[in-house]
């Protein structure tokens, strides 16, 4: 869609009618400001044309623009990383649990790793592949470690998260 503004020089502040003609896509709104909408047009070289009525029929110089529509760039096909997460196993309260995001395929060359755990304090690897949790003499039960991945390189369809589980016994 393109934004057509027309600016006429109106000293006696006539009212203006403005009729526009388009060769292809179609002209949404009315008056000095409209939307030229192009969408499904094909490649090629369309133009818009403008004439001003003021009062006395329109005027027989119109104005014209062109565009051009190009063929767009194919985007590269989105390759997504496949996430999962091992570790975890079973700790005595008070020991740390360790895991590890294990990524395979895709684009993997920026990964990043946002960590969150649902209980025990995440002491070391924040931002990185292999976390370690903290854990109290208190924690006590299973230990959720989630990590969400991503990149400049992911696209929107990827599955961006995996978890492992841990337990605390006393």
């Amino acid at each position: 869609m393109i934004a057509v503004e027309t600016v006429v020089r109106n000293p006696k502040n006539l009212p203006l009618v403005y009729g526009y003609t388009v060769s292809g896509g179609r002209v949404i709104g009315k008056g000095e400001k409209v939307v030229w909408d192009l969408k499904g047009v094909r490649p090629g070289i369309y133009t818009i044309d403008v004439a001003i009525d003021y009062g006395r029929g329109f005027v027989d110089n119109p104005k014209s623009k062109t565009v051009t529509i190009i063929e767009p760039a194919c985007d590269p096909p989105c390759l997504c990383p496949a996430v999962d997460v091992v570790g975890g196993g079973e700790v005595q309260a008070g020991e740390n649990l360790e895991f590890t995001a294990v990524t395979a395929g895709g684009a993997q060359d920026e990964i990043i790793y946002k960590w969150t755990v649902s209980q025990g304090e995440i002491v070391e690897g924040q931002g990185k592949s292999k976390i370690i949790v903290k854990t109290t003499s208190e924690t006590i039960g299973e230990v959720k470690a989630t990590v969400e991945i991503g990149g400049s390189d992911f696209c929107s369809n990827c599955e961006p998260t995996a978890f492992e589980t841990g337990t605390v016994v006393k």
